[in-house]
């Protein structure tokens, strides 16, 4: 079951400092799909976004969520960064803090950007940076019932980690993925591709992170090779272009000159 909004003091503390695997990409995979995003964006589009930060890079952003986790004035963000189902549960909207519904709610509030001070429009920023790169990492819309892969234990190069760091971190390094071997794979896509990559449609997004879940199970007797990190390396690199591309495409919904309110077409 994923965390509720009240829970125990001694609870929530125990979330937040507990094993590693809890943040995810890493932050190298948050900064990733950060430079990504500013690939994307026309010369006046990232002055005014880089403007809004107030002093912080894109880089900064994309894990500023993370950095602030142990702050308990940020501790009712702590299930901000993921969405849980189980195996054969299909979403249902509702009213969760999760990363679907935190993620519209921020965009919404950069929408109405005029009634909040210049430090709340760069939190919010900030936010939408952060639950993109989440949303993209499959095993943040994963089982509850294991904390996103956090409690199965695996074994990889000879070290015991778990699935969930595996894809957080573990696979990026060993592959020594880059911003710029993510859009090469941006090449085999069409316009349409494109257009329908940069729809903004958050829901869609979980559901097609969502869709990889079962492939990063399958882990056999827990021992990583390197076909199933070949295989898999490919998926972290599609899901990082592609959040690159739709962070990309808020940020020039809301910022860009003569560009009209954006509006999430989730049903």
């Amino acid at each position: 079951m994923p965390l509720k909004k009240y829970i125990p003091l001694w609870a929530l503390c125990s979330f937040l400092f507990s094993a590693t695997g809890l943040f995810a990409w890493g932050e190298e995979g948050h900064k990733i799909v950060a430079e990504i995003a500013k690939r994307h964006l026309d010369k006046d589009t990232l002055a005014a976004v880089t403007d809004a930060l107030e002093g912080d890079s894109f880089e900064d952003a994309s894990i500023w969520m993370d950095e602030v986790r142990k702050e308990s004035r940020y501790f009712h963000m702590a299930t901000w960064h993921y969405i849980n189902l189980e195996k054969g549960e299909e979403y249902v909207k509702n009213k969760e803090e999760n990363s679907v519904n935190e993620l519209r709610r921020a965009v919404k509030q950069l929408n109405n950007r005029k009634k909040y001070s210049k430090k709340d429009t760069a939190k919010h920023i900030k936010i939408i940076f952060h639950l993109i790169g989440d949303l993209h990492q499959p095993l943040h819309n994963g089982y509850g019932s294991d904390r996103g892969g956090n409690n199965v234990k695996v074994e990889y190069n000879g070290n015991e980690t778990n699935l969930h760091g595996l894809w957080d971190y573990e696979i990026i390094s060993a592959k020594k993925i880059t911003a710029a071997e993510c859009m090469k794979l941006k090449a085999a896509l069409s316009a349409d591709d494109i257009k329908a990559i940069e729809k903004l449609n958050v829901v869609d997004w979980f559901k097609q992170s969502r869709a990889f879940v079962d492939q990063a199970y399958e882990i056999g007797d827990g021992k990583i090779t390197e076909a199933y990190v070949d295989k898999n390396a490919e998926v972290i690199k599609k899901q990082m272009l592609y959040g690159g591309m739709r962070l990309a495409a808020i940020l020039k919904r809301l910022y860009k000159k003569g560009a009209e309110k954006t509006k999430d077409e989730s049903q």
